[in-house]
C-alpha cells in the first residue's frame, strides 16, 4: 500500500512540474545580431533567436551599439535557458524566446531595466507582458540608456 500511495505522489508531482521543466531549453549563445536578436546551438542545431517582447535600436538609431555590447556582455559564448510563448516562430523563421541566464536572471527584462529597449506586446506572445512593462517603467524613471534625455 505504501508503494502504492508513494508512486501516485510522484506521478503527481512530476505532472506537476513537468511545465516548468520542460518549457525550457538550455542553448549556448554563438553570436549576438543586436540587443534583441542571438544566434545559438539548439540541440545540435543553429538557429537565430528573436527576444520576445522587447525592440531594442536598429543599426541606424540612438542606443544600438550600447544595446548590442549589454546583450553580448550578458550571453555571448554562455549558456542560456530558452523559453517560448505561444508562438514559436515569427515569420522570418526565428525562434521567438524569452531568455533565462545560468544565475536566473531573465534577459528581456534585464535589457529593458537598463533602458536598452522599448517593451513591445505583439500577441499572441504576452506570457511576462506586465513584468517586461514594469522593467520598462523602471528604465524610464530611472532615466536609464535610451530614456536618459527624454523629457517626459
Amino acid at each position: 500500500m505504501y508503494k502504492i500511495k508513494n508512486f501516485g505522489f510522484k506521478i503527481l508531482l512530476f505532472l506537476f512540474l513537468s511545465p516548468l521543466i520542460f518549457s525550457q531549453e538550455r542553448a549556448r549563445v554563438i553570436k549576438v545580431y543586436d540587443g534583441d536578436t542571438i544566434k545559438i546551438i539548439l540541440n545540435k542545431k543553429i538557429e537565430k533567436v528573436r527576444l520576445i517582447g522587447i525592440d531594442c535600436p536598429e543599426r541606424d538609431e540612438k542606443g544600438f551599439w550600447q544595446a548590442l555590447n549589454f546583450t553580448k556582455r550578458m550571453v555571448m559564448h554562455k549558456n542560456v535557458m530558452i523559453e517560448y510563448d505561444k508562438e514559436k516562430r515569427d515569420k522570418y523563421g526565428r525562434l521567438l524566446a524569452y531568455v533565462f541566464l545560468e544565475d536566473g536572471r531573465f534577459l528581456n527584462e534585464e535589457i529593458l531595466r537598463e533602458g536598452h529597449a522599448r517593451a513591445i506586446l505583439i500577441l499572441p506572445n504576452s506570457k511576462y507582458k506586465e513584468r517586461l512593462k514594469k522593467a520598462e517603467l523602471e528604465a524610464r524613471k530611472n532615466k536609464k540608456g535610451i530614456w536618459k534625455n527624454i523629457k517626459e
